[in-house]
């Protein structure tokens, strides 16, 4: 896919940086007017704008719009909201880190509980972090709530990135 420039995104829209809101200067087409609100919520809950045939995710946009390119790294939106496209609410970050902010389990996860399983072989609950994409053991609990805490207290030690400490 192709790069779209600062320059061409100045040409094309206003971006409000506060609201996280792309605005067209100009039509491109009978469906996209000048004044009309850019974009389209995916079915990931990202916001989504068309330019020259491409589509680019508009947190992305949003950080080239501001500082003029954008590194290889990751965009994080801080309080995980996908659609909040302020860049206040942007940060570079690494892979491990924008995973970090995951705060519902896996669909399999009988618990319910983020970072906690069920162990039938032992009748325990399990706690495990992953950090830097090592899984670690925090231990077996007699009850979910003891698997809980320890999985949050290690949340908030390690994971720096995560809004649940």
């Amino acid at each position: 896919m192709n790069k779209v420039s600062q320059k061409r995104l100045f040409e094309l829209f206003d971006y409000d940086s506060q609201l996280g809101i792309f605005t067209r200067l100009v039509s491109t087409n009978t469906r996209n007017k000048a004044g009309d609100v850019a974009g389209y919520e995916n079915r990931l809950g990202y916001i989504v704008i068309g330019i020259d045939g491409n589509s680019y995710l508009a947190h992305r946009l949003a950080w080239i719009y501001v500082y003029g390119d954008i590194p290889d790294e990751a965009l994080d939106h801080i309080d995980m909201v996908r659609t909040n496209n302020a860049i206040a609410n942007l940060r570079l970050c690494t892979k491990s880190e924008n995973h970090q902010n995951i705060k519902l389990c896996h669909s399999n996860n009988k618990t319910g509980v983020l970072g906690v399983h069920y162990c039938f072989a032992e009748n325990k609950f399990r706690a495990q972090i992953t950090i830097q994409g090592k899984r670690i053991s925090l231990g077996r609990f007699d009850n979910i709530k003891q698997a809980k805490d320890a999985y949050h207290a290690a949340k908030a030690s390690e994971h720096k990135f995560s809004l649940s400490k």
